[in-house]
Order: C-alpha cells, then sequence, then structure tokens
C-alpha cells in the first residue's frame, strides 16, 4: 500500500475516480494484449498481467490522498498517473521554499523544452532516450564552465516525455522539459539564445556519431523566462514538465476507441475479436514503450533543486505519520473503490460483487484464451503430461508468471530452461 498526494485544486473525488478507470480501460483494452502479442513472449507476459491486475483497489480521503496496490511499471498509465501527483505535491512544498527568491529576483526561472529533431521511428526510441541523456548530461557540464568561479545554473528539474502526433502511432518524439534557476547576474535573454544554440550544436555531433544526418534546428528549441517569476508561475511548469512520460500518449487513446466510457458497455474486450483489440502497430508502439523505458530515470533534480526536494520529501514523512495516527479516529472519512470487470470501472466496495466480478474476469480471459490460458488449466496440464515438450513457450511463461514455479518433476527436467 502506498500513499499519493491530495488532488489537484478543483478535482473532486468522481473526477480522479473517472480518471483512473480511463487509464484502467486503456490497459486492459490495448497495453495488456498488446504485450501478450510481443514477439518477445518471455519479456512481455509477466508485464502485462501485472498491468491487469494493478490497483484493483484504491482509497480515496477526504483530503484527496488515496492508497492503491500499483504494479510500479514504467509503461503502467496508472502508476505513471501516480507518480506524478507524487511529483506535484513535492514541487509545491519545494517552489514554497523559495518564492521569495523568485519575488525578489535572488533567483530567475527559465524553462526549455529541447528535443532530438523530427519524430523517430518506434524501432529507434531506446537510441534516442540514450542519446537525449547524454546531450542533456554535456549541456549541464558547458553551462559549469562557462560559470567560472561563479556558477550560472544553481538548480535543475529536468523530466522526459514521450509524445505522438496521432492514431495510429507510428513515430515519437522523445523530448525534454525542464526548468534552470539561473543567477540574477546572468541576462537571461542572452543565456536562454545560448543554450538553444550550444543544444542543436551537441545533438548535431551526437547524431553524426550514430552515423545519421541530423535533422535539429534552433528555432525548435524552447528556452525562455518564466513569465512572471512568482512561485505560482514556477510551479505551473513544474507541475506541466514532471505530468508523467505517457501523458500525451494515453490522450490519444483516451479520446479515441473503446477507452471511452461512452462506448465501453457495448464494445467489451471481451465482446470483441483479438485482431480487433490490438494492431500490428499498436503491439510495437507498447512493446517499445516498455523496453526503452525499463531502467531509464525519467525525473531528475539537482543543485538547489535537489536540496529543496529532499527537505520536501522530509515534511512529506512528518505529514505522513501525521495521518497514520488520525486514520486510528472515526472522524477520518474515507470511500474504498474497487475495479469492477463486469462494468470496466472503479466502483464502492459496498457495490462491488466477488460472485458477479469473477465470472466477468474469467470471461475476458477466456476470449483471449489462445494467448494466456488460466493458470490453473496450465498447472494441471503439467502434471497430467509426459513430456513438457507439448507445453508451448507460451504456456511455459504463462504458469512460471502465475506460480513461479513448475512442479519438481518437470523442473528437475533436462529440456526446462529457467526464465
Amino acid at each position: 500500500m502506498i500513499t499519493t498526494p491530495h488532488l489537484a485544486e478543483g478535482q473532486d473525488v468522481s473526477e480522479r475516480v473517472h480518471r483512473l478507470s480511463t487509464l484502467k480501460r486503456i490497459s486492459i483494452n490495448e497495453t495488456y494484449p498488446a504485450l501478450l502479442d510481443g514477439l518477445d513472449y518471455n519479456e512481455y507476459a509477466k508485464t502485462g498481467i501485472d498491468l491487469l491486475h494493478c490497483s484493483e483497489q484504491i482509497t480515496i480521503n477526504k483530503n484527496g490522498s488515496h492508497s492503491t496496490y500499483r504494479c510500479k511499471k514504467r509503461v503502467c498509465l496508472i502508476c505513471s498517473e501516480l507518480r506524478a501527483a507524487e511529483e506535484a505535491r513535492r514541487l509545491t512544498l519545494a517552489t514554497d521554499q523559495i518564492s521569495e527568491d523568485l519575488k525578489t529576483g535572488k533567483l530567475i526561472g527559465l524553462k526549455l523544452t529541447l528535443n532530438l529533431g523530427p519524430n523517430s521511428q518506434l524501432t529507434k526510441l531506446l537510441e534516442e532516450l540514450t542519446t537525449l541523456s547524454k546531450c542533456w548530461a554535456a549541456l549541464l557540464r558547458f553551462l559549469k564552465r562557462i560559470g567560472n568561479s561563479r556558477p550560472i545554473i544553481k538548480g535543475y528539474m529536468k523530466a522526459i516525455e514521450i509524445s505522438a502526433a496521432e492514431l495510429p502511432i507510428e513515430s515519437l518524439n522523445p523530448h525534454i522539459h525542464s526548468t534552470l534557476l539561473i543567477d540574477p547576474t546572468n541576462a537571461p535573454a542572452n543565456l536562454a539564445h545560448l543554450i538553444k544554440t550550444k543544444w542543436t550544436e551537441i545533438v548535431r555531433r551526437a547524431m553524426k556519431k550514430r552515423g545519421e544526418a541530423p535533422q535539429i534546428e534552433t528555432y525548435a528549441q524552447q528556452a525562455e523566462e518564466l513569465w512572471s517569476q512568482t512561485a505560482e508561475d514556477a510551479l505551473s511548469w513544474l507541475k506541466y514538465s514532471a505530468k508523467g512520460a505517457l501523458t500525451g500518449i494515453s490522450k490519444l487513446f483516451t479520446n479515441s476507441g473503446p477507452t471511452k466510457e461512452a462506448e465501453m458497455p457495448n464494445d467489451l474486450p471481451s465482446n470483441r475479436s483479438h485482431t480487433q483489440m490490438i494492431t500490428p502497430l499498436n503491439t510495437d508502439l507498447w512493446c517499445t514503450l516498455h523496453t526503452a523505458l525499463k531502467g531509464k530515470r525519467l525525473i531528475s533534480y539537482g543543485g538547489e533543486m535537489a536540496t529543496l526536494i529532499k527537505k520536501a520529501d522530509e515534511i512529506l514523512a512528518e505529514q505522513k505519520d501525521e495521518m497514520s495516527s488520525r486514520r486510528e479516529s472515526p472522524l477520518e472519512a474515507s470511500t474504498e473503490y474497487r475495479w469492477s470487470w463486469a462494468s470496466k470501472q472503479y466502483i464502492p466496495s459496498a457495490l462491488w460483487s466477488a460472485e458477479v466480478d469473477r465470472r466477468a474476469y474469467f470471461f475476458l480471459l477466456s476470449s483471449i484464451s489462445y494467448m494466456r490460458q488460466l493458470p490453473r488449466n496450465i498447472y494441471r496440464a503439467v502434471n497430467e503430461i509426459q513430456s513438457l515438450n507439448t507445453l508451448s513457450d507460451k504456456e511455459r511463461i504463462k504458469l512460471w508468471g502465475s506460480t513461479g514455479k513448475l512442479p519438481k518433476k518437470h523442473r528437475d527436467r533436462r529440456d526446462y530452461k529457467p526464465l
């Protein structure tokens, strides 16, 4: 169980539940079957199953915080949404500490949006993200060198986002959103122009090393001062930057297809064939995102921003302890929601029926049984057969992902290769 931050200002509980329900439907309708349909079944199957069972129960309190079990996969849209909410609260506390410095001009905020050029092919996403991180590191080294004895950059926040233009997604645009806290003795306009010029130079050099023709243009990079140099302005841009790496992609699926709530009752995954559920492009998309984002650090802080975030974490820890003590009081009302496989949305736990929901869940799995048999049926098959070779590779992975082991008499067989 983890605790996530308060709801955004003006957002009530029903809006939050509706948003999480929409993201859960995308995971079920798009991400899960796409991962199971990937070529490397060994790698994607366990992640797909974890996505299917992520955030099946949530608790939302009066103060807007909620608790839920999370799979914590980078490709999971619900986990991405919850991480963004956590970062938003950390950033709120951090900017509160520098509001006076921004107001008096002791610090100047500079906002950046940097990319590597036009959209790239899906197959190059991992290489693009690696190049993006290396170019950012090179830019920071350059800014530290020109600062001499007095550093220009006092702190920074960097976040990576991956966006796409439209469905079907055939290309992606990974880019960086960043906020720099700079010394007021430096002219912000001159520094912004210098950053854009140097970034273009760094990217062109990196692309040539990759053996590709650089297509980046300086005018396509954004570097400018915060509009009003206030804590509110800084926080607005910081929250936008930390909104999640896959927010843009999730919006494309939210505004089209069976993820829209109005279409769900008559267009459940169990009522559609596999070819209607996913396309080869969607399979490539989610499998590529899973591979490329695995182990990547999507949000990072440095300098004074890192110090402010540490202080914010200490404040949050204290608030968490206070909240834990107040939860023992009956005055702290909360509402529990559970994911309903029958209605494909979060409903209050009091309305949730285990019998009805279990039937809907198994009916969903049986509709794609050729991709993932029920674990108990596979386990029975392993015990009944004489040779493990009669199980397909996919069935072996399904069994391992469900139970973590095979029966001992089959584990010891020479032709069994552990994952």
